[in-house]
């Protein structure tokens, strides 16, 4: 009987032990799976007091190695070794189906870095290998796995989420959904802030008839418009953090370097939040083309960033703020 009880005991903590270790998710029928605990370990590296780890998943696929074209959900971050900071997390654009994680933290990440916070940039699975809202859901979870690691990384809890082009997209809709965060575990108060740089789209239906091919190549399933558009899901009484919209102007004429119709759907996101009467900063340029968004935060000098530097700061708890004074 006591070695019964013996065995059954150590049976169950062996099992415990495995599930606080591995803890991922079922695997879909591709194989793929999030990860919502352990470090899988990336690439490491600390010069001065200033920590790089590249390459770390928050989501695997069997029998694929992991980070790689065909599963880039990984992140690569940036922080402090001592220090606990307020964290950035940016979103790439690429029409949903381009760009990459990779890189950002040396560039990007280092003007905020300087400024004062740790920096990650997040991968996700592009389309048409997976739908917008696969997508969303890989940022999601990437969110997730960065707050419970918020000690591992020197985090002081406080998160702002930026994106460029269609990165600003995602970064509006998992704010802005009703349950992209909740069903990643991701802890919502802890989103302070969302940056949205030239966005590509925010409301879907305004799109139908137009020419740009958005649409298209992104989902042709009307019934799935109001659900992927930030503009719709405000209206539902789903509140979102303070947010910094950057757009060009509203063009009549399509411009060289200028994403056709970025202006217009910054204006139609800036209505809806102001009928929630969410807190807002709101910039249109008419002489930044669509790459600046993204180029002009790497010069200290730049309006830009200023500007964007400024409302990262307004937008942190105030307990995070006397800690840091």
């Amino acid at each position: 009987m006591v070695k019964s009880l013996s065995l059954i005991f150590c049976l169950a903590t062996l099992i415990i032990f495995f599930q606080n270790f591995t803890q991922i998710n079922v695997p879909d029928a591709s194989g793929f799976s999030y990860i919502t605990a352990n470090e899988i370990s990336g690439l490491k590296s600390t010069v001065s007091n200033q920590v790089k780890i590249k390459d770390v998943p928050f989501a695997i696929k069997t029998g694929v190695s992991p980070c790689s074209d065909a599963v880039p959900t990984c992140l690569d971050i940036i922080h402090h070794s001592t220090d606990s900071r307020p964290l950035v997390i940016f979103v790439h654009g690429g029409g949903w189906k381009s760009g990459t994680y990779k890189g950002h933290i040396d560039q990007l990440g280092q003007t905020f870095y300087k400024a004062g916070y740790a920096f990650a940039s997040v991968g996700y699975r592009l389309y048409p290998q997976v739908q917008l809202l696969d997508i969303a859901r890989d940022v999601a979870a990437a969110v997730a796995l960065l707050q419970k690691r918020t000690s591992q990384y020197n985090l002081n809890g406080s998160i702002i989420i930026m994106g460029h082009s269609a990165g600003a997209h995602l970064a509006a809709l998992v704010n802005s959904h009703p349950s992209l965060l909740e069903d990643a575990q991701a802890i919502r108060s802890q989103l302070n802030g969302v940056i949205l740089l030239d966005g590509s789209v925010y409301d879907f239906p305004s799109l139908e008839g137009k020419q740009d091919g958005t649409l298209t190549h992104a989902t042709s399933n009307k019934l799935l418009w109001n659900e992927l558009s930030p503009t719709y899901n405000i209206t539902q009484s789903n509140v979102m953090p303070p947010t910094f919209i950057a757009s060009d102007i509203e063009r009549d004429v399509d411009i060289l370097g200028h994403y056709p119709g970025t202006g217009k759907q910054a204006n139609l996101l800036k209505k809806s939040l102001q009928k929630k009467n969410s807190p807002l900063v709101f910039r249109q340029f008419q002489n930044k083309n669509h790459a600046d968004y993204y180029h002009d935060l790497q010069n200290p000098e730049d309006e830009l960033i200023k500007e964007v530097i400024k409302f990262s700061f307004f937008v942190q708890p105030q307990r995070f703020l006397e800690a840091s004074s």
